[in-house]
C-alpha cells in the first residue's frame, strides 16, 4: 500500500503567554482537516522527531491534521521564561490547543 502525499502547511514560532513555541502543521493536500492531533515529543526530542509518523498518519487519515510542537527549550523553540517544569510545558500545550482551528484529540 502506497502512502499518499502530505504537506507541511506551516513552520512558525507562535507566541504564548510564557514562551514562544515552534510549531509545524502537517495535513493532507486533498482534504480540509476537521480534527487535530498534537503528539508530544520525548524529553530530549523535538517535533521533527515525529514528522515521518505525522505524515503517515495524515496519509491514512486525511481528515486529521497533526501539529508538531517543539516544547520550550527544545528544537527550534527558545528556552523562554521559567519555571521550566513539566507542568509549564503542559500549560503551553493547553494554550496552543485552545488556539487551534480544529478540535484537538
Amino acid at each position: 500500500m502506497g502512502v499518499r502525499a502530505c504537506r507541511v502547511v506551516f513552520r512558525a514560532a507562535q507566541h504564548y503567554e510564557a514562551t514562544m513555541l515552534h510549531v509545524e502543521r502537517v495535513e493532507a493536500p486533498t482534504e480540509v482537516p476537521s480534527k487535530t492531533f498534537v503528539p508530544d515529543h520525548g524529553i530530549l526530542g523535538s517535533g521533527a522527531n515525529l514528522r515521518t509518523i505525522a505524515r503517515r498518519f495524515v496519509a491514512l487519515c486525511p481528515s486529521w491534521s497533526v501539529v508538531l510542537v517543539d516544547l520550550r527549550g527544545h528544537g527550534a523553540s527558545p528556552v523562554g521564561q521559567g519555571p521550566h517544569t513539566l507542568a509549564a510545558c503542559a500549560a503551553d500545550l493547553e494554550e496552543l490547543s485552545a488556539g487551534l482551528a480544529h478540535p484537538v484529540r
